[in-house]
């Protein structure tokens, strides 16, 4: 195969998302394809900073449709929205635009897609015509990475994820409130609960429902559902916000079509490269840790504690931890480069681009 090069933009210099994601295209080593031009876009006080990408400093640009449209793959963060006119603008001229977060404007089409787990919807023709894609949720990618293994293998019929949500969730003003918050507690010692902008009450020292979006649960099960490629699974999704600033984790209790033991399941999650289990990891550094804290950094989503759960007859559950920024979305981001450029989907686009 010839390597491809290619030209990848991102829109949202300096939010949490795309920094992870600068982070982890630095550290691309693929034979498919080679990144000939990255652009980094933002609002016009950002222009001019200078980003790292590796060794190499990429000055930020104004965001400009032209330019956004000549590349082959435009990453959209999580803190940016982008009007369903530059939307067709993109989409006329063959550009994949990848969403870091689920949050789309309604008007647009972007299917849930994990590379790493299922690529049906890069390959259908009508998709070709609006090239948008979304990622999930960091906490539902880490758990649909976990489940995947198990689900290819003997199938899922039910799902309860109880999602432990961290203050990155809000992007950097999650991390401004928790960092606020928990210095106004030892400058007075001040345990009341408090509103905010961004949470009915504290963050800080505390834990709570999503109280502020009423839509999560059903949003976040959809997701689940959608990544997984299975429309008939029962998911249910009790979304926790809990005072961490980066990594999120969780609890799963899960059914499976198939009749399996304990060691078979444990072997089939041992087989996905993503997944680090039972204090087992390919560097051997995890130590049997297993918190959103000793995730930070990692490539890997750490699975814990399966044992059998009495609710179902074929019924286990298992705890995950994982840095939802890295792993959740930048990884994943990047995955999908060689998932287009190996399906000849870029190529396809290209054909189609007009002269």
């Amino acid at each position: 195969m010839i390597m491809m090069e290619l030209v990848v933009g991102l829109v949202g210099a300096v939010a949490l998302d795309a920094e992870a994601l600068v982070d982890a295209l630095a550290g691309v080593q693929s034979k498919a394809f080679s990144i000939k031009d990255f652009r980094i876009f933002a609002g016009r006080v950002h222009v001019g900073k200078r980003i790292y990408l590796g060794q190499e400093r990429i000055a930020v640009e104004e965001i400009s449709l032209k330019r956004m449209t000549s590349c082959d793959v435009l990453y959209v963060s999580s803190e940016v929205s982008l009007s369903v006119e530059k939307m067709t603008s993109l989409h006329e001229a063959g550009v994949v635009t990848v969403f870091l977060a689920p949050r789309v404007e309604p008007e647009l089409s972007a299917p849930k897609v994990l590379a790493e787990i299922h690529s049906g919807p890069l390959a259908v023709k009508k998709w070709l015509k609006e090239p948008s894609i979304a990622l999930p949720s960091g906490a539902m990618a880490l758990a649909a990475l976990a489940l995947a293994p198990i689900a290819q293998k003997f199938g899922l019929k039910r799902i309860a994820v109880t999602a432990l949500v961290s203050a990155s969730d809000f992007g950097r003003a999650g991390l401004d409130l928790l960092q606020e918050e928990s210095q106004a507690f030892f400058q007075v010692q001040d345990l009341s609960s408090r509103s905010s902008a961004l949470l009915p009450r504290s963050l800080a020292f505390n834990t709570m429902p999503f109280e502020e979006e009423e839509s999560a649960v059903e949003r976040m099960a959809l997701e689940l559902i959608q990544v997984l490629g299975l429309e008939s699974v029962k998911v249910d999704v009790t979304p926790i916000r809990i005072p961490v600033f980066v990594g999120d984790a969780g609890g799963i209790v899960f059914e499976t079509e198939q009749s399996a033991t304990l060691e078979e399941i444990r072997e089939a999650l041992h087989a996905a490269e993503w997944l680090s289990v039972d204090g087992v990891s390919a560097k051997g550094d995890l130590n049997g840790a297993c918190s959103p804290r000793e995730m930070h950094g990692k490539d890997v989503v750490r699975v814990t504690h399966l044992r059998e759960s009495a609710l179902f007859k074929n019924g286990r559950s298992i705890w995950i931890a994982g840095d939802n920024l890295r792993r959740g979305v930048a990884l994943s981001a990047v995955a999908l480069l060689g998932n287009l450029v190996r399906n000849d989907i870029i190529k396809a686009l290209r054909a189609c681009k007009p002269a």
